[in-house]
C-alpha cells in the first residue's frame, strides 16, 4: 500500500481497475516481504490459528451476495487489469476473487475493520459481512457460496476513525444480529513492542481467507500504529493481526506497500508480486489495538446513556382543567 490508501497497481507501471475493491475502499497496496508466507485455511497446521480464522470476516458489496448466500466472484488472474493478466506462476493464480476488504469478530454484533473500508451509514448499509469464505478442504475451490446464516447486513457505526494527519484508521460496526456460532476474538488491550512477532488473517486481493505468519513488528514509535512486515494486499484491509505468543489481536492492517508490477521481460507482458527484503520495503502499518479499545469503550459508554435517558421516567403531568372540574363535583 502507498500512504495515499488502496491502489493495486504500483502508480508509475500500471493504470490499473481492480473489480473486487468497490469505489468506497482505499487504503494503498502491500506486497510481499522476502518468503510468500500467505497459505489457504486448510493448510494452516495450527489448531489454534485455524480456529481463529472462523471468527473472521470478509466484507462483500451488498449487491454481490444474493438471498441464497451465493457470491458474485471473479477470476483473479484477469481482475487486476483489462488488459494485462496476473503471471501464471503467481501463487493462487487459478483462484476466485469477491471481498474488498477484511474483517473480525470482537463482540457478539460487532465487528473491527478499517475506517476506510466503512466510511459511513450509507457504506453501512451497502455492505455484508460473510463467515466462512475460506478453502477449508483439501483441492477445495474459492467458495462460490455460502449458507445464508454465515451471512450479516451492517446495521449500524458504532465508532469510525479516519484521519490523514494521525493516520488513525479503523472502524466498529454493529451486526444485524447476534452471532451465536463464532467466539468474539479477544483483544490485547496494551501495545505490542519491536519483539514482537506477528500473523494476519484475511482476504488479500479479496481471495478467499488466507494466513500469513512469521510477521514481525518494525516501529512501535507512533501512538497510533505499528510498522509491520506482514505479506498483505490491497484487500487485506480490515484484517486482524494477532500476537504470535498470546494468540490476541494486536492491530489492524491498514495500509502499506506495493502489491504488484510488471514482470520484467514478460511475453506477454504479465503482472506479477512485488516482493522485496524482510526488512526492506516501505513496510505494513497496523493500527494498533489499543487505539480501537479505548475508541470502543468510549462509543460503548455513550450509547448507554443515551439508552438510558430514553428509559428515564418522565415526571407526570398535572391535568388542571380535571381537577378543577373535580373539585366542583365535590361542590368545592
Amino acid at each position: 500500500m502507498t500512504n495515499t490508501r488502496r491502489s493495486i497497481i504500483a502508480a508509475c507501471a500500471i493504470a490499473a481497475t481492480f473489480a473486487a475493491v468497490p469505489a468506497f475502499a482505499s487504503g494503498g497496496q502491500k506486497g510481499i516481504y522476502g518468503k510468500d508466507d500467505r497459505v489457504d485455511v486448510v493448510n494452516v497446521t495450527n489448531s489454534t490459528i485455524k480456529k481463529l480464522t472462523e471468527s473472521t470476516v470478509a466484507l462483500f458489496k451488498a449487491e454481490d451476495v444474493d438471498s441464497s448466500g451465493k457470491l458474485t466472484l471473479q477470476p483473479f488472474k484477469s481482475s487486476l487489469h483489462e488488459s494485462i493478466q496476473l503471471c501464471s506462476d503467481v501463487k493462487f493464480y487459478n483462484q476466485s476473487i469477491g471481498a474488498f476488504c477484511s474483517g473480525s469478530l470482537i463482540g457478539e454484533d460487532m465487528v473491527m475493520t478499517a475506517g476506510h473500508c466503512v466510511t459511513s451509514a450509507e457504506q453501512c448499509a451497502q455492505t455484508k459481512i460473510v463467515f466462512g469464505f475460506g478453502i477449508r478442504q483439501a483441492g477445495g475451490n474459492t467458495p462460490a457460496s455460502v449458507p445464508v446464516s454465515e451471512v450479516y447486513s451492517c446495521k449500524s457505526v458504532i465508532t469510525q476513525v479516519l484521519d490523514e494527519e494521525t493516520k488513525a484508521d479503523y472502524a466498529v460496526i454493529r451486526l444485524d444480529r447476534k452471532v451465536t456460532n463464532h467466539k468474539p476474538l479477544a483483544l490485547e488491550t496494551g501495545a505490542a513492542d519491536k519483539s514482537q512477532k506477528v500473523f494476519v488473517i484475511g482476504h488479500p486481493s479479496g481471495l478467499a481467507t488466507k494466513v500469513a505468519a512469521n510477521g514481525k513488528v518494525r516501529d512501535d514509535s507512533d501512538p497510533n500504529y505499528y510498522v509491520t512486515n506482514l505479506d498483505t494486499y490491497g484487500g487485506n484491509s480490515g484484517s486482524p493481526v494477532f500476537s504470535q505468543s498470546t494468540y490476541k489481536i494486536v492491530g489492524i492492517l491498514v495500509r502499506g506497500g506495493t502489491d504488484y508490477v510488471l514482470k520484467a521481460n514478460s511475453n506477454p507482458q504479465c503482472i506479477t508480486n512485488y516482493v522485496t527484503g524482510e526488512d526492506a520495503g516501505r513496510g505494513e502499518d497496523v493500527t494498533k489495538s489499543s487505539v480501537v479499545v479505548k475508541a470502543v469503550k468510549a462509543a460503548l459508554a455513550k450509547e448507554k446513556a443515551a439508552a438510558a435517558a430514553v428509559k428515564q421516567p418522565q415526571p407526570k403531568q398535572v391535568n388542571v382543567q380535571a381537577v378543577k372540574d373535580a373539585g366542583a363535583l365535590l361542590g368545592r
